[in-house]
């Protein structure tokens, strides 16, 4: 009698004796908070029979039983596991339901699968470029030919890491062009084979990247540690679109083009394809002329009516109202931490109702500074009295002789 396994769409929290046989699509090792030297956890997606996928986890103190165990692209039964519901598939792109391993998982390798792997889902690049509206948090991968690039650049992020950027340009078998920004880890993938004078093509999988769009333009990139860029070219989809390319063009003598600029590819083929407005000055300044005060760029109609969180810095010249400008530290579009955050609403008639609590609550600030306290108990003993009760400092004998001294002095 063949063995029952179960559905990762049927999962839920109910139980814990879950009974999985699934392929390994992605699997990676997260750094350890306290010691970026240390594995903090092991992640992975899994994927059944029917094509069903689920985010799973192994935490710091098995990941040192698994780490050498789990191989990508490989088959494996698994069972027992803790089901941790994140209410929401934003949270780590795959699903809303994590199964966390635990001392009582166990998983067996398959050496021979039941069922075809079928790893990847691309995307169709013609209708990225088409398509109205850009959804950010689906993830998809793509397959293409790389034949551009840029140099890679050193970034520094929000939280002082030292990481890198390259974009490269893929493009399709129906010659359509995508541009695609790798950051950190993905860059070391693919940087060792950017060789100018190639002659064979590189055909690249671009797994689990997101789509973003700026200025009218669709681009693509990767989406942190659970993007990877795939070099293989023993997996079936690089042999089949390598052949579908060599069979229909020559090779040319340079398979990948050097840019310093993303900008020159993409005028040139929008000039080509005709999907570029061509003016002359004159008409420029005319429709500058003609515009109306309360226009602003088409491009901005991604932004509208989305509510982010800005951590900003407030210096001593924001609150005195001399500097007008905040630094912005950080900003979080996170649906669920804004709707926590967020403010309560308030009946305001005029913005100078505004302005006059600020100010308010600023001189309320200089009153009730350290220095104006002691000042007042200098001229007022019962000042003293009064705060003496109410502050949780316990006054030595001889800080309290010192004071009734000043106090003293001050009534003389």
């Amino acid at each position: 009698m063949d063995e029952h396994f179960d559905l990762v769409s049927d999962v839920n929290a109910k139980k814990l004796a879950w009974n999985f046989k699934v392929f390994v699509i992605r699997v990676w090792t997260t750094p350890n908070k306290f010691n970026v030297n240390e594995i903090g956890s092991i992640e992975m997606v899994l994927q059944d029979k029917q094509g069903g996928r689920i985010y799973a986890t192994i935490p710091r103190s098995l990941a040192k039983k698994y780490i050498s165990v789990i191989l990508e692209f490989h088959m494996y039964t698994m069972s027992n596991f803790i089901v941790v519901d994140t209410m929401t598939k934003k949270k780590n792109g795959v699903s809303r339901w994590v199964l966390a391993f635990s001392h009582r998982t166990r998983i067996e390798h398959i050496e021979n699968p039941t069922f075809p792997l079928e790893a990847f889902r691309c995307r169709n690049l013609a209708e990225m470029h088409t398509v109205e509206k850009v959804d950010d948090l689906e993830l998809f991968d793509i397959i293409g030919e790389v034949v551009r690039k840029e140099d890679p650049r050193e970034l520094v992020t929000s939280k002082g890491i030292e990481t890198k950027r390259l974009i490269v340009i893929v493009e399709d078998l129906e010659k359509n062009r995508l541009s695609c920004t790798l950051f950190g880890e993905t860059v070391d993938q693919i940087l060792p084979h950017l060789d100018e004078d190639r002659l064979e093509p590189l055909i690249v999988i671009l797994q689990y990247f997101k789509a973003t769009r700026w200025n009218g333009k669709t681009s693509v990139q990767s989406h942190f540690e659970l993007s990877k860029v795939h070099v293989n070219p023993k997996l079936k989809e690089v042999i089949s679109f390598k052949k579908s390319i060599m069979s229909g063009s020559e090779s040319t003598s340079m398979r990948i083009s050097h840019q310093s600029t993303q900008s020159s590819w993409v005028g040139t083929d929008e000039l080509n394809n005709g999907t570029a407005i061509v003016k002359t000055i004159e008409e420029v300044l005319k429709s500058v002329e003609d515009a109306k005060e309360d226009e602003y760029p088409k491009s901005l109609d991604n932004m509208m009516d989305i509510m982010v969180l800005f951590k900003i810095n407030v210096k001593s010249g924001n609150i005195k109202h001399y500097d007008k400008i905040y630094t912005v530290m950080k900003v979080c579009d996170d649906e669920e931490t804004v709707a926590k955050n967020k403010p309560k609403q308030m009946e305001v008639s005029t913005s100078m109702n505004i302005t006059d609590s600020m100010e308010e609550y600023v001189e309320s600030l200089k009153y009730n500074t350290p220095a104006k306290r002691i000042a007042d108990s200098l001229k007022y003993g019962s000042t003293v009295d009064e705060e003496c009760q109410l502050s949780t400092i316990r006054f030595t004998q001889k800080k309290g002789k010192k004071l009734k001294s000043q106090t003293s002095d001050a009534d003389n």
